[in-house]
């Protein structure tokens, strides 16, 4: 049998010759091969499903499908288990990570071609793609693993500079890379500076140089007189006459052009239509629009509950056709909430809904508009769950309404007690007017049982429409990438995008060239985004840290200079990297990514020193704050400060247990004694003692609710 490529550093893929294998789509399933042929021995079955399925109803069930996908897409022999281990075959395998350590446990053997040969196995970021934030010990070692690497890489690129000495052009694409895995490394930093200006590119260099600055700035550094000493040097100061940074990107634009996320006069436009790309017109999509609109008209028509399932990769226009569906109903004089879920926030239980409930309009609230202190800020209970809170809602705004419309994007990321409102909502709502239209990426819902199980209940009733996304045809990408620009290569654009809307832009944006011959999407915009002004690419990468939505008021306290600030969020609304968020609370204020592909290429980008360093200053910053404790808990434990991960895990677990959302508390719990057992004593002993009696109240409320109730006997989804 032929060995398989196992290439880790970057995204996870497989190879046999020339052929990549087609992997499962499950991220769990992946980052099971991965751990399994990274550790290259046997693990007992109990030990895999405490590491990739702690939190499910049945975590054996749940490694066998894994594994039989597994054995699937690769060949039954790769896989070697019995009824208490499970591993991988690893004669059957070849993994570049390994490759590389034999390099580097002898790199000053090794000569530059070789060397050269290793470097380019670094596509980016060890397992790209494959972290699950909430299994600690999985997460633990996957962090571990890409230090190493970046360790080895770094030592790779040293060691090929060395003997690139007297070829300063040959070896600045090294020098640069070696900057941005070990970005405060002060010798890194002087070295692509002196090469930068050996040929001749002065302006770089002092971006180079400024760069270097800002990032000593961040670690409380002070000011290093080696870089004091180029800054000095004669050729810098005859090279003042340019100008020193990238012509500026805040010239006033024809307001035609305007990003539909800023708030303007008139109505405020919805979160969906802000998150649309660039908010172009719908093409290619008539036949999908009609069945949109044939779904809210039979729901007006019949005035019974129905549910819009629209399906498709990322970037094919499923939020686009929430665009279409809220317009739809508005025309009908319906009233709409819409809402959306986010990979990063995975405990905030009820996220999703209290978000919509803020932005929702008037007219959906009614004049007083229900409460939601209870799911966001006091310290009581609720006394009803938020689906009745809605369920009220929706049934006194509906009887003097023809419909009411409920847009929910990205349903594989909502939280486990969010689709159980969706469940509850849809039960008591059944004999009303209520449409319901969710997206989902079917690839990444299979990671979510609760998702799952609560689409399989709703299918079980017959509850579900399902509309199929597929590419848009060449005519409908043409007429789509025009309204960028009329000068690009239609027939290119077409053939790398694949017809997928979202690629299509980004490479008319890029101008119609990549730089690769077979170009992927994160490729194309990550290329848009390294043509930004250095001070733009800086508030995009805090941007990214902060999350998928963000504050520009938490931006300013971690930046600083506000008028830099705000030239630099107006550049990047420009560029369609970001758009502003409607917030009534706080005009202004608010921000999103425009897709979340955007955020993810910008922080997989970052190395993991800078990537720690950057968590710990936002917990930091959210100390006594607005931010919730689950936010600080998520900033602290990626920073890597026990400490503060410990203390804001005990917040952030007492408030889901006031949320009545105990499975997200018993998660959170189990996520400080993780970080508890690394503290020194008394701590220790404290804090595993608070955490352990919250995780045990979470388990005597998740048995609770488990329990029949003859006297509430309501189907759980």
């Amino acid at each position: 049998m032929e060995r398989l490529e196992l290439r880790m550093l970057g995204e996870l893929e497989v190879c046999r010759g020339r052929e990549v294998l087609a992997l499962p789509n499950s991220k769990k399933t992946r980052a099971l091969l991965a751990y399994l042929a990274l550790t290259g021995r046997p693990h007992p079955r109990q030990r895999l499903t405490e590491l990739f399925w702690d939190v499910t109803d049945d975590p054996k069930a749940a490694l066998r499908w894994s594994l039989s996908r597994l054995r699937s897409a690769l060949g039954s022999d790769c896989i070697v288990a019995d009824r208490r281990e499970a591993g991988v075959n690893v004669a059957h395998f070849s993994v570049d990570l390994h490759a590389v350590k034999r390099i580097c446990q002898d790199v000053d053997q090794a000569d530059a071609e070789q060397l050269a040969r290793a470097v380019s196995c670094f596509r980016g970021e060890p397992l790209a793609g494959l972290d699950l934030p909430d299994f600690d010990t999985y997460q633990a070692f996957l962090i571990a693993e890409r230090e190493t690497a970046r360790k080895w890489h770094g030592r790779l690129l040293r060691a090929l500079l060395r003997l690139l000495t007297d070829e300063p052009e040959a070896a600045l694409p090294y020098a640069q890379t070696l900057v941005q895995i070990d970005p405060f490394d002060v010798a890194v930093r002087v070295d692509v500076v002196e090469r930068l200006r050996a040929l001749g590119r002065t302006r770089e260099a002092d971006q180079q140089l400024e760069a270097a600055e800002r990032a000593l700035s961040e670690i409380g550094a002070a000011k290093n007189p080696a870089l004091t000493a180029l800054k000095r040097t004669p050729l810098q100061a005859a090279a003042h006459g340019a100008p020193s940074r990238a012509p500026s990107a805040t010239a006033p634009q024809d307001t035609a052009n305007v990003s539909p996320g800023r708030q303007t006069a008139g109505a405020p436009p919805s979160p969906i239509q802000r998150s649309t790309v660039h908010g172009h017109r719908l093409v290619g999509r008539d036949a999908e629009r009609e069945r949109i609109g044939d779904f809210i008209e039979a729901v007006s028509k019949t005035r019974r509950a129905r549910v819009l399932l629209v399906q498709g990769e990322p970037g094919i226009g499923k939020t686009r056709l929430l665009l279409e569906a809220l317009i739809h109903a508005r025309r009908k004089r319906g009233l709409v909430l819409e809402g959306a879920a986010n990979e990063a926030e995975p405990s905030r239980p009820f996220g999703p809904w209290v978000d919509s409930l803020r932005r929702a309009p008037a007219a959906t609230l009614g004049p007083t508009g229900p409460s939601l202190e209870p799911f966001t800020g006091g310290a009581q209970q609720a006394e009803h769950p938020l689906s009745h809170t809605l369920s009220e809602m929706v049934r006194e705004r509906t009887s003097k309404a023809p419909l009411m419309l409920v847009a929910l994007d990205d349903l594989q990321w909502f939280p486990a007690p969010s689709c159980d409102v969706l469940f509850g909502l849809i039960r008591d709502c059944r004999e009303l007017p209520l449409a319901i239209v969710v997206t989902v990426r079917e690839a990444e819902l299979v990671d979510n049982l609760a998702a799952v199980r609560l689409l399989r209940s709703l299918r079980r009733e017959r509850l579900v429409d399902g509309l199929n996304l597929g590419p848009l045809d060449r005519n409908a990408t043409a007429e789509l990438v025009h309204m960028i620009r009329a000068d690009v290569d239609v027939d290119r654009v077409y053939a790398d995008s694949a017809g997928n809307p979202l690629f299509a832009l980004e490479i008319a944006r890029a101008g119609g060239e990549t730089h690769s011959s077979s170009p992927s999407l994160s490729a194309v915009v990550r290329e848009r985004i390294e043509r930004l002004p250095p001070e733009a690419m800086e508030v995009l990468r805090w941007a990214a840290v902060l999350g998928p939505t963000f504050r520009a008021r938490l931006l300013e306290t971690l930046v600083g200079r506000e008028r830099n600030l705000l030239d630099a969020l107006e550049a990047l609304e420009r560029h369609g990297l970001i758009g502003g968020v409607v917030d009534l609370q706080q005009p202004g204020d608010l921000y999103e990514f425009a897709h979340q592909l955007v955020r993810e290429v910008v922080y997989g980008e970052l190395s993991m020193p800078r990537r720690r360093l950057m968590h710990a200053r936002v917990a930091e910053a959210l100390v006594g704050g607005d931010g919730s404790a689950a936010d600080r808990a998520h900033h602290a434990m990626q920073g890597g400060d026990p400490v503060a991960a410990v203390d804001a895990c005990l917040g952030a677990a007492r408030r889901c247990l006031d949320l009545l959302a105990p499975q997200q508390a018993q998660v959170v719990a189990r996520r400080g004694l993780f970080y508890a057992e690394t503290l020194a004593e008394p701590q220790r002993s404290d804090s595993v003692r608070a955490l352990q009696s919250l995780a045990e109240q979470a388990a005597r409320a998740m048995d609770e609710r488990a329990a029949p109730r003859p006297a509430d006997r309501r189907t759980s989804p």
